[in-house]
């Protein structure tokens, strides 16, 4: 199953021509291994809490995914998510062994074909009467023929030859299948004790159907300029965020075989630059580098450094000497030691610079939406100001500069005209045209006083004796 945002060459428009990535290069399965052993030893990347493998079934053999050091990366208490298909999942129980995790539950299933249902024919409209006709109720008429069902068209995808490039390239291959592999599951499996986000309650929903998917499975695959053609196995992120959502906050999350760096999770495999990526929220490792090799000042060059980085990744060179992709590798290389000028340094310091300008602290904080409404008002109190449409002085009658008390030929916006006479109104206790008469102070206060006695007179009077 192919992930729904499927990696594709980027091509960056330009004057005359448009410039495309070179295919990315292919590493084999033992240079794969050997990366990952490498990242399990090497002591800047840090044990996982979580690890979600977007497991290479159509690359690796089962003999050589057993060799990843799942457990070498992974805490002594850890939980692993795993993909496998209905004619895998024997393999993917002994793999399980193999890595030092055991199975707990089914995550998710995942279909991605749906048989189509036969459609019955509309029947044929009745035929009109013309007007003036009359019909012979008495005429022996032929019955409508009842409309027959179409003959339902086959599925998109065959049942049972499974895909070609799902098919393992090494020596043992899959166990047989009857019939193919329409859906995947999302495994879950644990070692040790760990520890789960008890306020976040479970997803009621198990299972997914997504015809659209085996379409994506069909096609031939794209050269991508930080993921090879043949090692595309990413699924859906959405799954990715489920997986993660369980984990309590600060736990580290580590995703295996994908084409993208997810938000605050480590990446690792041959569709990520160098192998491995830190999370690019961070300042670890090879980001912390790359971040401090672009320097710009403001935001602005900073938008500008990241589009410079942005052409440069897509076309594989770091641009012209004295530009602001140039400077970046220079500056990572002289920081390093390490070339930074090749297509994955590129791709990585592409990646950096959007994850520090999405960081970039906002011009409009606190003060600025004080400054921004000060702006404003002071604009409102300008008489100068340009005026448009209903609030643009324009003629009035003779008669209402009278009543307004203005000088003949005036102009006046139609906003100031109902300001005024809605302060005049206001101002007089107007209402449908008559003057509200109020009561003199001295009367209100007699008035209340009468209130106040009323109810102890009365009350005086019910306690006298009654005389019989």
């Amino acid at each position: 199953m192919d992930s729904s945002a499927s990696p594709v060459a980027p091509e960056i428009a330009a004057t005359e021509t448009a410039v495309v990535a070179p295919p990315a290069v292919s590493p084999s399965s033992d240079q794969v291994l050997a990366a990952l052993n490498a990242a399990a030893a090497s002591p800047s990347v840090p044990r996982a809490d979580c690890l979600f493998l977007n497991t290479p079934w159509h690359r690796m053999s089962a003999s050589a995914l057993a060799s990843l050091p799942l457990g070498a990366l992974a805490k002594p208490d850890a939980a692993l998510f795993m993909w496998c298909g209905s004619a895998t999942a024997a393999a993917a129980a002994g793999l399980l062994g193999e890595w030092g995790f055991s199975f707990r539950s089914v995550e998710a299933v995942v279909g991605y074909t749906a048989k189509p249902e036969p459609q019955a024919q509309a029947a044929a409209p009745a035929a009109a009467v013309e007007e003036g006709v009359v019909a012979d109720a008495d005429a022996d008429a032929p019955a409508p023929a009842a409309p027959a069902a179409v003959k339902a068209r086959g599925p998109r995808v065959k049942a049972v030859h499974p895909q070609e490039w799902w098919t393992p390239e090494g020596s043992d291959p899959l166990p047989a299948a009857a019939f193919r592999d329409c859906s995947e599951q999302l495994w879950m499996a644990v070692r040790g004790e760990p520890v789960l986000d008890a306020r976040r309650r479970p997803d009621p929903y198990q299972i997914t159907l997504d015809p659209s998917l085996a379409k994506k499975t069909s096609k031939a695959r794209r050269a991508s300029a930080w993921c090879p053609p043949d090692w595309a196995c990413a699924r859906p992120g959405d799954f990715f965020d489920r997986c993660v959502a369980v984990l309590p906050k600060g736990a580290v999350a580590m995703e295996l075989f994908g084409d993208v760096t997810r938000p605050g999770a480590w990446a690792l495999g041959p569709g990520v630059p160098r192998g491995v990526v830190p999370p690019l929220t961070s300042d670890e490792g090879d980001v912390g580098v790359a971040k401090a090799a672009i320097v710009a000042p403001r935001k602005a060059g900073l938008r500008a450094a990241a589009a410079k980085l942005r052409a440069a990744a897509a076309s594989g060179e770091p641009g012209e000497e004295g530009s602001a992709s140039a400077a970046a590798a220079a500056a990572a290389e002289a920081a390093s030691g390490v070339c930074w000028s090749d297509a994955d340094s590129l791709r990585l310091l592409s990646w950096s610079a959007e994850a520090k300008l999405a960081a970039y602290p906002s011009r409009r904080g606190r003060k600025g939406k004080k400054r921004a409404k000060g702006d404003a008002e002071a604009a409102a109190a300008d008489p100068n100001r340009p005026r448009h449409g209903i609030a643009a002085p324009g003629p009035v009658s003779a008669e209402l500069l009278a009543f307004l008390g203005e000088p003949e030929g005036a102009l006046l916006a139609r906003t100031e005209v109902v300001k005024r006479v809605n302060a005049y109104i206001t101002g007089r206790n107007l209402r449908n045209g008559k003057a509200i008469k109020q009561k003199p102070a001295a009367e209100a206060a007699e008035a209340a006083e009468a209130a106040e006695v009323a109810p102890d007179a009365e009350g005086a009077d019910a306690k006298k004796p009654r005389a019989d």
